[in-house]
């Protein structure tokens, strides 16, 4: 009785900011790689292949998020932010080989498997020397570990989203789409 509370700070804007921000990013990246796609693979269908798989990344991040009951704060987010480049760049390696197969004359069912098979091996061991950096701040103690640990979580499902998505919808959607 006669305890009082009042809303002395509330991050319901920054968070609103931030989602917002992580929304930007996500339109940005799909329209530079929908540039970069016509300009250097001149294809159209090419950026809604590489756009749909970025999307799925991010909606299987999320998932990943609620699954280990990651908060969906500021750091988590700015986290998610920088694996969406990431994503992006994962995306356009195997839909660049794949297309590079089918220049050379391999049918596109064999490119597709030929392509994305090349590209495992340098996609894990450049996700995991990416992943390597940030795991030590999930070891790191008190405040400073509790903050980067969501950072460092997010950059990590968000890399492991996208190497999943790059090697198993990327070749279904190109083999679809061509």
């Amino acid at each position: 009785p006669g305890i009082v509370f009042t809303k002395s700070r509330s991050q319901t804007e920054l968070l609103d900011f931030t989602i917002s921000n992580l929304e930007q990013n996500l339109i940005l990246g799909l329209i530079l790689v929908f540039i970069v796609c016509v300009l250097f693979m001149h294809s159209l269908r090419m950026p809604f292949i590489i756009g749909i798989t970025i999307i799925v990344a991010v909606v299987i991040t999320f998932l990943l998020f609620f699954l280990f009951r990651v908060s969906i704060n500021i750091i988590s987010l700015a986290g998610l932010i920088l694996a969406v480049g990431m994503m992006i760049d994962n995306s356009v390696i195997v839909a660049e080989n794949i297309t590079q197969m089918r220049e050379r004359g391999m049918p596109l069912a064999d490119s597709c498997v030929a392509g994305t098979n090349e590209m495992i091996t340098p996609m894990l061991s450049s996700s995991l020397t990416t992943v390597a950096v940030f795991v030590p701040l999930v070891f790191m103690s008190g405040i400073a570990g509790a903050i980067f640990a969501d950072q460092a979580f997010s950059i990590t499902a968000g890399l492991a989203a996208s190497y999943v998505a790059g090697i198993t919808l990327l070749p279904v959607m190109y083999y679809l789409f061509y």
